[in-house]
Order: C-alpha cells, then structure tokens, then sequence
C-alpha cells in the first residue's frame, strides 16, 4: 500500500511541476526534497528510503552534469535515432523543407499564443482592390450567363474572355510594374469567391492563371529578360497560360513523370545551339486548348555531359510557345460537364534553347522545389475560393428556398430536419471563410504556409461537398432538374473537380497533411532528424543535446496539461482575453493542443519511422490537426469582425461542432493503438470521460432560422458574393426576394388562417386569394401583394422542362458537338 501511494503522490507531484513548466535543477531538487519527505511520513525502512534517495541522486547527477549525460546517454541516444529516422527521399525532403511553420507550429506546440492568433494582421482591401470587386468584377459577373456558358457555349463567350483581358483579370498577383494588378491574396481569394457564385467556369478561367503557373514561377524563380518579356504579356492577357504537370503515369505522384528532355545540340539559322529536345504527354491541363504559353515539367537529361558530370539533371520547369514545332494542343476534356478549358498536351521530339528554363541554366533540376514552394501558396487560394463561393451560395439559396418553398401548409425552415441541415449549412460556410481569411492573412504577411494550405484546400472543399448535398436534400425534386434557375447543379457538378484536384482530398488527408506536419510543424522533430544526419562532431552532440532535453520537457509539460486542462475542463489553463465568449473555446483550443502534441509524441515513440506508412493513424491526426485549426479561424473571424453579439450563436455552433469531431477522431485513434498505449493515454487525456457534445437542438433551430431569415448571420454569411437580381442570375434573384416573403409573412398568415375550412380547397391559390378579397378578409392592397407573392413563389419552385429536340439541343449543342 506503500508503494501504491508513493507512486501515486510522485506521479501528481511530477504532473504539477510540468504543468508549471519547471526548469531541471528546480525539478529535480523539489522532486528530492517531495520524496524525503513522503519517505518519512511512510515511515520507510532507513535503509531502503536511503538507497532511493542514493538511486535518484545517481539519476539526477548524470542528468544534471552536462559531459556525463552527454556521454552516457545524449550521445548512444544520438546514435540510434540516426538509425530509426526513416529514410527520406529527395522529393520527400525538398516537401519538408518547403513552405514557413506559423500556427501549425504553435499547435503542433502543445501550447498555441491566443495573442499571437489575434495579432495576425486581419485581412482588408485596399481601395484599388475594392474599386475592382465593385466595378469590373461587379460587371463581369453581370454579364455572365452561368446556364448558357455550361449548357450553350461550352466556353466563355469571345466577349467574355475580351473582358476579361482587358481588365487585367488575368494580371492579378502581377506587380504594378509589369503592368498587373498586384493584389493581395485576400482580394485575389474575393474575386474569385464573387465569379464561383455565378459561373464556376469563370472562376476556373481567371484563378488559373493567377495560381500555380507562369506567371507566379516567374515571379519567384525567373530570369529577369523572362520576367520582362513574358510578365507584361501575361498581364494584358496577350499569353493564355497553363501549366502541365500531370501526365497519364504520374497523378498525385508527380515526381513520377516520365516527361523528358535531352540536352543537346542543333543547328537553327547555321548556328550551334545549345539546348534540349522534348518528349511530353500530359493530360488534365486547364487552359490548355487556348493557352499560347505552356508551362512544362519534365525530367532533364545529360547523357553526352554537355553541362557537367551529373547525367539526371532532376525535374526542370520550361516555358513553351504554342506555336513551337512539335507541340500538339487543342482537344478537350469534359470535366464532369463544368465545360472550362481543359484537355491534354503532347510534345513530340520538341527544340527548345536553354534559355526557355524558368529562371535559366541555374534553376536546372530545381522545378520540385519550385513547385511545391508555390503550392504551399496557390493551394490555399483557388480551390478554396471557388469551394466558398458555392458554399455561400448555398446559403443564399437554400436559405432563402426553405423559407419561400411551403409543404403542409407550412415553410420548409419550420421543419426540424430542415433545420439541421440549415444550420449545418450555415456552420460550414462560416468555418470556410474563416479558415481561408486566416491562410490568406498568413500569406499576405509573407509566409508560405505550406501545411496550412492542405488543411484549407482539403477543409474547404470537404465542407462545399457537404453543404451541396445538404442544399439539395433541402431543394428535393428542384434540386435534380438541370435548368437556368437551378444554381446547386453546378456546384454539385463542380465538387468531385475541386476534390480532386491540386491535390486529392485522399491523399491530402492520409499522407500530406499530418506527414508534413510532423515534420515540417513540430518544434523539435525536424531539427532532431538533421543534426541526426550530420557527421557527429561535439558541436552536433551539444545542439543535439539542448534539443532532445527540450524535447523531454514538452512531452512532460503537453501529457501534464492535458491531464489537468481534463480535469479541470481548461479552467486551470491561462487565457489572456478579457472577452467572455472567446475564452471556453480558447482554453478548449489549448487544451486539445496539448493533446494533439501529446499524440504526436507517443506515436513517434512507439511506431517511429514506420509512421510514414500508417496511414490510418496519419490521417485521424490529419483530422485532428484539421479541427484545431478551423477553430483557430473561427475564433480570429469572430475577433476581427468586432466580437459581436448577434454572432455568438456562429462561434458557438461552430467551436463545439470542431470540438466534438476533435474528440471523435481522438477516440478513433485510440481504438486503432495497441492496448498498453490505449490505457495509458485513456487515462491522461480523458481521467473523467468526454466532455465536448454537439450543438444543442435549440442553438441548431437559432442558426437555422438566421439563415433562412433576413439577419446579421445571413448577411455575414452570404457577404462577398454577386447579388444585384436579374433574370439569369437564381442565387440573386432569389436573395433579393427573401425580404419581401419575410416582410409578407404575416399577412400570409392571416390568410391561412381564414382560407382554412372556409375558402373551397380545389381552388387555385390565386383563386382563394381573390376570394378572401372579395369576402373583405384582405383589402385590395393586401390582395394585391399575397398574389405578387403567390408568382413569386411559382417562379422559384418552378423548374424547367424540355421537348426533345431542345434536349438533343441542349445535349448535342455546337460546344458539345466540337468536344466529340
């Protein structure tokens, strides 16, 4: 009973200490002095108190003496951890190396700075960036027709694409001085959000170049005659852009290709040049059927050694003129019906100089590295943009059809199982914006957020394919009836596009996001494996040293706050906000932290460099790390929008739906550990059992009709997206109405009331509504604005239907035609 109690007394008294962070010497004295003392109050043999007190002075005096620590543990240890990392491949490294830690880093801490999360610079538009959004953006999205570019045209019309040239759509990360627009990622990310609530097609046209692709390799890596030439043309739309690197072998696994290049020689005008001759076949490059400037990666080859020694130069990035002999261009895909360009290329035995290397000779074999840094920033802004443009326009949309549409004399938003999937609708939508204006911020202040923009592109896009579903659930029979006032289609034929791409969601969850972070993210990880690396020398064995005696005190400190912070349900952690809404989720927020660092942790430990291969495990934690961030975002949303009370019940919904699916994925990843290791972090990470629960039934049934109904919610929700009504845009039109339908309601009501057992049911509504005009129940004015709102109604549940030849027209139309 001895032994229970004093191995229970030190395991509180150790837990205390690395709660409060203690230094070693501190620890270890007050360790000392704690076990004299329980020693006598147990009243324990002489001799055996004396040789544990002996046994821990031993322990603490190899610790605490630098050279005989390093000696006798720091260099063994250093020893065998050069023999468990795992073995990383070249591309595996240039991934790890790529992009800046910022908030995954203080996750992956155990221990994240709510001040450093509110400090992060909120994201704002200059005055040329909103000039932009409100004038040609504004513009463009008037003039286009959503259903006639996808069902018609097959492409946006030549005026269209005019326009789009001609003000600079296509310039818009190109500095000023080339001629571009130069905005921040913010504003880029807005334009984008306004083109996918009206047309995908035309938010995929413009974010294309504006991502991943020349312009933005040129910028970072180009020479400067490429940049002077090349970057004024991009800007004025002169060059249509695209970039290919997927080919029909290498998918995910880009560095697979088998593209190639041999340097060589050729004779061009009676001149030696010295350059390369390409092979190529890719397919899955947007734009391509118009680009007039291809960007390509290949393997580069030496094998006469024209440049060097080294035979495989590595992955190369060129830029290519259409018009270059050999290439072969112009077919298209038809990528789930979203009719943008985007179809296959082919080089056959292609000529280039040198000189059509991005960034020239030096940036041979460096086109990995290229491409993986500039994902780390486009990544987070493309398919996330367009995902939240079709999640806000289900907002709108679905919002606004639940409470116009009635079933059983009653609107669809009084239903309760409307109600969940409005409120989820809702929830998602806000977790998305926040999620990308925090990535966005991030980018803006110059970091390259490499972890971060899986998290978004694979969060956003998850979310946009859940709330399509839930919109259309809600829609019913509408929802399937392809037609000009049925938007959700093309969100809905839109998703599988922006899952898969620039990344599959999959591979994103299973490999990227947790692999990469556990390297790239953890404080001490990264490090530990380099100096692991190095020659051993006493400078490595000291940095060696300094970082593994850190590494212990994290993995006290993160098992001890997570112990306590259950406990005490967070109470114990320290928040510094003195707003009351903020602090729950904020220590709830520290608290899994510390946990998720405490996983980390206990997974490397026992699974060590087969880790990389568990992907199970990787992407629970994947799921984890996915939650820990969205709430971030959800709380510095709700602090830069200026902590508003109306919007407590967004910040609640969301905080606790992230913290419940926190949980989830913790208890799945417990029941997949084996049992020593279950049982034991059982206990720390969850001593009284779970505590998060989802949203209640009433919080659920608030946020639902906020989004059903004319509110700060709503208007916070649907913010950023085209709203000004006509005939050809539904997501507007139907928004525009909302207030008139609200407004009315109570009229409507009143007319329900009289109509019921009084008004003959086999009439038509317009007919029972001049009835109870001419029985003095509704004035004439009154009369007069239940039938406007009657024919409103019938426009918006009406859906479209077809002869067919207007079928065959529409499935057979002259775009289609061209593609087959």
């Amino acid at each position: 009973m001895s032994i229970i109690l004093l191995c229970l007394a030190l395991l509180i008294n150790n837990s205390v200490l690395g709660f409060y962070k203690a230094g070693k010497m501190v620890y270890a004295i007050a360790v000392f002095i704690f076990l004299s003392v329980l020693l006598g109050l147990l009243h324990a043999n002489l001799m055996a108190a004396s040789l544990s007190l002996l046994i821990y002075g031993i322990i603490c005096t190899v610790f605490l003496f630098t050279p005989l620590r390093r000696l006798l543990i720091i260099e063994p240890l250093l020893a065998l951890y050069a023999k468990k990392i795992p073995a990383l491949s070249t591309t595996e490294r240039t991934a790890m190396a790529s992009g800046t830690v910022s908030w995954d880093g203080e996750l992956f801490s155990g221990k994240p700075n709510e001040t450093v999360l509110l400090n992060y610079s909120k994201s704002t538009l200059s005055v040329d960036e909103s000039a932009f959004l409100e004038g040609p953006v504004e513009e463009l999205c008037t003039k286009l027709d959503a259903w006639g570019i996808q069902f018609q045209e097959g492409d946006l019309p030549p005026p269209i694409w005019q326009f789009v040239k001609d003000n600079g759509f296509l310039g818009l990360i190109i500095p000023k001085h080339y001629g571009g627009k130069e905005f921040s990622a913010y504003a880029h990310s807005r334009v984008i959000i306004k083109l996918a609530s009206v047309s995908p097609v035309a938010a995929v046209s413009v974010c294309v170049p504006n991502s991943l692709g020349p312009a933005e390799l040129l910028l970072h890596y180009g020479t400067q005659e490429q940049k002077d030439y090349y970057l004024p043309r991009l800007a004025q739309g002169i060059e249509i852009p695209c970039f290919a690197l997927t080919s029909p072998v290498a998918g995910s696994d880009a560095t697979s290709i088998i593209d190639k290049g041999i340097v060589c020689v050729d004779i061009i005008d009676g001149q030696k040049i010295l350059g390369m001759r390409l092979t190529w076949n890719k397919r899955y490059i947007t734009l391509a059927p118009i680009a007039t400037l291809i960007g390509l990666a290949f393997k580069l080859y030496d094998p006469e050694h024209l440049l060097g020694e080294i035979e495989n130069l590595g992955i190369t990035c060129a830029l290519i003129p259409r018009q270059t002999a050999g290439v072969i261009i112009g077919r298209r895909h038809l990528p789930n019906n979203i009719l943008f360009q985007n179809g296959p290329i082919q080089g056959q035995d292609v000529f280039l100089p040198l000189n059509a290397i991005i960034g020239g000779t030096a940036q041979i074999g460096q086109g990995w590295k290229m491409l993986v840094e500039c994902l780390s920033v486009g990544r987070a802004i493309s398919i996330p943009s367009m995902s939240i443009g079709a999640l806000k326009s289900c907002v709108a949309y679905g919002g606004a059809y639940a409470t116009i549409r009635q079933q059983f004399k009653h609107s669809l938003v009084d239903f309760e199982g409307i109600q969940a999937a409005l409120a989820k609708i809702g929830g998602l939508t806000y977790i998305a914006d926040a999620a990308e204006e925090l990535a966005t911020s991030l980018i803006d202040q110059k970091e390259k957020p490499s972890v971060i923009s899986a998290i978004v592109k694979y969060q956003v896009s998850e979310m946009a394919r859940t709330a399509v579903l839930n919109t259309m659930d809600i829609l019913g029979g509408k929802a399937l009836c392809i037609g000009p006032n049925n938007p959700i289609t093309a969100y809905y034929l839109s998703a599988p596009i922006a899952i898969t791409v620039e990344g599959a969601s999959i591979l994103t969850r299973s490999l990227v996001i947790f692999g990469q972070g556990l390297f790239r993210s953890h404080p001490y990880l990264f490090k530990e494996m380099q100096l692991a690396s190095k020659k051993r020398t006493k400078e490595v064995v000291a940095q060696f040293d300094t970082t593994v005696l850190a590494h212990m005190q994290h993995i006290l400190q993160v098992t001890c706050t997570s112990f306590w912070g259950a406990l005490s349900k967070g109470r114990m952690l320290n928040i510094e906000t003195s707003y009351s809404a903020l602090k729950k989720p904020l220590r709830t927020l520290s608290h899994y932290s510390a946990v998720f660092a405490l996983l980390v942790d206990s997974l490397a430990l026992v699974y060590g460099g087969n880790l990389k291969r568990k992907e199970f495990l990787s992407a629970r934690m994947a799921d984890i790390l996915n939650y820990l961030f969205c709430v971030s975002a959800v709380i510095k949303k709700f602090h830069d929008d200026g902590l508003l009370v109306e919007e407590i019940p967004l910040l609640t919904w969301c905080s606790q739906s992230l913290f419940y699916q926190v949980e989830e994925s913790i208890m799945d990843l417990l029941s997949n550990l084996p049992w020593y290791l279950r049982i034991k972090l059982r206990c720390i990470i969850f001593p009284l059992g779970r505590q998060a629960a989802i949203p209640s039934d009433a919080l659920e049934k608030k946020l639902a009709k906020a989004v059903a109904e004319p509110s700060a919610i709503r208007s916070r929700l649907i913010n950023g997206i085209y709203l000004s009504a006509s005939e050809k845009h539904p997501v507007a039109k139907i928004n525009a109405l909302l207030p008139f339908f609200f407004e009315t309601e109570t009229l409507w009501k009143k007319f329900l009331h009289y109509n019921k057992g009084l008004i003959d049911p086999s009439l038509t509504w317009p007919d029972r509504i001049q009835f109870a005009v001419k029985a003095e129940v509704l004035t004439t004015v009154e009369g007069q604005l239940l039938q406007q709102r009657e024919l409103y109604r019938q426009e918006i549940i009406a859906v479209s239907d077809y002869s067919q030849k207007e079928l065959n027209t529409l499935v057979l139309s002259k775009a289609a035609v061209n593609l087959i």
